[in-house]
């Protein structure tokens, strides 16, 4: 009796074993994701000489390309406000510049299989500029060519391009589905400034925020 038993168990177990793969979750081919944070612009310009803090909000969707996830695309949807000042002693002008961006990057994750993990990564952002402003002071409005309104049209006029393209470089500490990330953007388009100067400006953003996986 017993070495029919044990034959039977013998016979039954590949069985069994095959069932349980078969019921095991498979892995997800994408990872939704929501991300918040602020982003600083800093102008490298004659024209403005100090920077502008504004709101990061988006998500996005991780798809891993290695078995051991090592490797991961990212690819996200964005609001980010970006912009400029000048200040001095006597006036401040403030632009704001409102864009829709779609960043995607390739990162690695140093041990996925952790809960504590350090990612760093790389890629490009196509952004377009759905808002903007230009608040200028009073005594500005007939100033190298402001309206009277003190409003200008920065897409149109050029000073922010309506259409960018940029690189990134992304960094993260992630706990379980929680991240802190930290990225660096910087656009591959120069800017003409306002007024007569008609110099050329390079935008660099910075951002700092949270993102969890869904």
């Amino acid at each position: 009796m017993q070495h029919r038993l044990v034959m039977f168990i013998l016979l039954l177990w590949p069985c069994v074993h095959a069932l349980a793969q078969d019921v095991q979750p498979k892995k997800r081919l994408f990872h939704p994701y929501a991300a918040i944070g602020l982003l600083v612009t800093m102008p490298n310009s004659d024209s403005f000489n100090d920077s502008h803090t504004g709101l990061l909000v988006g998500g996005g969707v991780r798809l891993p390309i290695d078995h051991q996830e090592h490797f991961n695309v990212l690819i996200g949807l964005q609001y980010a406000s970006k912009g400029m000042q000048y200040n001095d002693e006597y006036y401040r002008i403030i632009v704001d510049a409102n864009y829709l961006v779609v960043p995607v990057n390739i990162y690695y994750n140093f041990a996925p299989e952790s809960k504590f993990s350090y990612m760093f990564g790389c890629g490009l952002y196509v952004a377009y500029g759905i808002s903007e402003s230009m608040k200028v002071p009073k005594d500005l409005y007939y100033f190298e060519g402001f309206p009277v309104d003190g409003h200008r049209n920065i897409f149109k006029d050029g000073n922010f391009p309506r259409c960018d393209v940029g690189g990134q470089l992304i960094n993260a500490l992630k706990f379980k589905q929680a991240s802190l990330f930290m990225s660096i953007d910087f656009s591959f388009l120069k800017k003409r400034m306002i007024g007569g100067r008609q110099d050329l400006c390079n935008l660099c953003t910075f951002s700092m925020g949270v993102s969890y996986e869904l």
